[in-house]
C-alpha cells in the first residue's frame, strides 16, 4: 500500500495557510470566512481561497465577496449597494447631461460649418465672375504695351 501524501507536500512554498474563504466549498457557498487554517500555504488568491494578509484584508466590509478576477473585495452590504446604486445613478444623470451637451456643440458646429461652406461658395462665385474681367485687363495691358514697344522703336 502506497503512503498518504499530504497536500502541503505536493505544493511546498513561501506564504501563508490561514486564509479567507470566499466561494463554493464543497455544497455550501460562502462569501466570506474565515480566516482558517489550510493544509499548504498561498501567496496569491487561488479559488476559493485568499490569503489572510494585510493585502487580502476583508477589513472594514460588513458583508464582503472576493472579486477573484480583479483580486479585490466587494461589499454585498445592502446598504453599500444602495449607495453604489445612487452614485452610479448621479454618474448616469452627468454623462447623460455631457451627452446632450456634446450633441448641442455638434449641431452648433455644423451650423458654423455650413456657414463657411455657404462662404466658400459665395467666393467661388465673386471669383469665377472676376476671372474674365482680370483676363480682359490682362489683354488691355499686354496690347497697351505692345503699343508703347512700337512707339519706342520709330
Amino acid at each position: 500500500m502506497t503512503e498518504t501524501k499530504k497536500l502541503a507536500d505536493l505544493i511546498p512554498g513561501d506564504g501563508t495557510n490561514l486564509v479567507y474563504i470566499s466561494g463554493h466549498l464543497g455544497d455550501q457557498n460562502i462569501d466570506c470566512d474565515g480566516p482558517v487554517e489550510i493544509g499548504f500555504k498561498i501567496t496569491k488568491p487561488t479559488w476559493p481561497y485568499i490569503p489572510a494578509t494585510s493585502e487580502y484584508s476583508p477589513e472594514g466590509f460588513k458583508n464582503p465577496v472576493f472579486d477573484f478576477p480583479n483580486g479585490t473585495w466587494i461589499e454585498q452590504d445592502e446598504d453599500s449597494q444602495g449607495q453604489k446604486l445612487a452614485e452610479l445613478t448621479k454618474d448616469f444623470e452627468k454623462i447623460e447631461k455631457e451627452n446632450k451637451d456634446l450633441k448641442e456643440e455638434n449641431r452648433m458646429l455644423k451650423e458654423v460649418l455650413q456657414q463657411v461652406q455657404k462662404g466658400q461658395i459665395q467666393t467661388t462665385g465673386v471669383l469665377g465672375e472676376l476671372l474674365p474681367a482680370v483676363q480682359q485687363l490682362s489683354k488691355f495691358a499686354s496690347n497697351l504695351q505692345k503699343q508703347e514697344t512700337k512707339g519706342d522703336e520709330k
